[in-house]
């Protein structure tokens, strides 16, 4: 876990000399020595109570990017604990702010400032005295500000020392350092891979039998998914935050079954007029073409899960596409002689997994 300190940087000299003239005495003003920090207006209250406050001016001067921060003192009590571990505190009112949690000099938590009103939470293990600090989000952040908070109980199902079996749909909580989650798939097959949080911006990444993928922002926002083939074997999963935050996650793998009626084909003949469905598993399918006659024709690579890329080449002629069609799809519209084409069908990058679409069309 990285320390953070609540003491505000101050300035190595005793005193500085204002509006000194020739033959004038110097006026003296006093500055905090370099062992001295720029008071912190507290007050405390209890999980369950409210407190309100107000950044002004007259705020303490964080001096790292001069927002202006006020401190409060939380305690949390053994009574507290009985109704739940997961503490969250909401500010709201005029202020536009952030929070900060500390326990003692430990960065606890941050909120999640996606939200109209920032909001924290951190899972507590015992009594203790917190220090609630809040921020204007900038130096112009100013106005009055009311605290909330309170406690929930959620449990914790995730084990990382084990070998875990799929499916697996477990719940973690992710304090600053990443997690690695171990599983073994018994058969072969398409699964899809989801970390999903409403604390902090989510960044998985897999690794084992000769793959690496990762991904951060997957359909839902910024909670990560991956959908990949996956040979019997054994994984390691890591489950970590992209930046610095910490919370509550849940994370699974499951078996990710082919919508019906769809059969895959990822390489051989691509007939004219006939859609192929495939599946991208890194790197590249590679299709045959043949082309009876001279005339203008369409080949076409759809995918919504990746960023299509697509390659046509014969004997003296190549032809590739990235973004021609709608979206990230692949599309070309080329005039083609009789021959025999080779049509690769791949991703932008070489990480790329994903179901598609693989059409051939003569136009004319």
């Amino acid at each position: 876990m990285k320390k953070h300190s609540l003491a505000l940087a101050t300035l190595a000299v005793t005193a500085v000399l204002v509006g000194c003239k020739d033959n004038q005495t110097p006026t003296v003003v006093e500055v905090p020595s370099a062992n001295e920090s720029l008071p912190a207006q507290s007050a405390t209250f209890q999980i369950g109570e409210r407190a309100s406050g107000e950044i002004t001016s007259q705020s303490p001067v964080n001096l790292k990017d001069g927002t202006r921060y006020q401190v409060f003192e939380l305690k949390v009590s053994s009574s507290d604990l009985e109704d739940g571990n997961l503490l969250e505190i909401t500010q709201r009112g005029a202020l536009n702010g952030t929070l900060s949690l500390f326990s003692g000099n430990s960065l606890l938590a941050t909120s999640n400032d996606a939200e109209r009103f920032s909001k924290l939470r951190s899972i507590v293990q015992g009594e203790s005295v917190l220090q609630v600090v809040v921020h204007g989000r900038d130096i112009n952040s100013f106005g009055p500000f009311t605290l909330s908070s309170g406690v929930l109980k959620v449990a914790l199902t995730l084990d990382t020392s084990k070998l875990n079996s799929l499916p697996l749909a477990e719940n973690g909580w992710l304090d600053q350092e990443p997690q690695l989650v171990r599983f073994q798939v018994e058969k072969a097959g398409l699964y899809r891979l989801n970390m999903a949080s409403q604390d902090f911006d989510t960044f998985i990444k897999l690794e084992g039998m000769g793959i690496t993928l990762e991904n951060d922002d997957g359909p839902d926002g910024t909670d990560s998914q991956l959908v990949t083939y996956l040979e019997e074997g054994e994984y390691t999963l890591t489950l970590q935050s992209y930046g610095e935050g910490a919370g509550l996650f849940s994370v699974s793998v499951s078996e990710a079954p082919l919508p019906e009626g769809i059969e895959l084909q990822n390489s051989g003949e691509l007939v004219i007029g006939e859609a192929i469905q495939g599946m991208l598993m890194r790197g590249q399918n590679v299709y045959e073409l043949d082309v009876q006659e001279f005339g203008l024709y369409e080949v076409s690579l759809m995918s919504d899960e990746f960023d299509a890329y697509l390659e046509l080449e014969g004997e003296g002629f190549f032809a590739e596409d990235d973004d021609g069609g709608e979206g990230t799809n692949a599309h070309l519209e080329l005039e083609l002689a009789p021959g025999r084409y080779k049509v690769v069908a791949r991703g932008l990058s070489d990480h790329e997994v994903g179901l598609y679409t693989l059409l051939a069309n003569r136009l004319d």
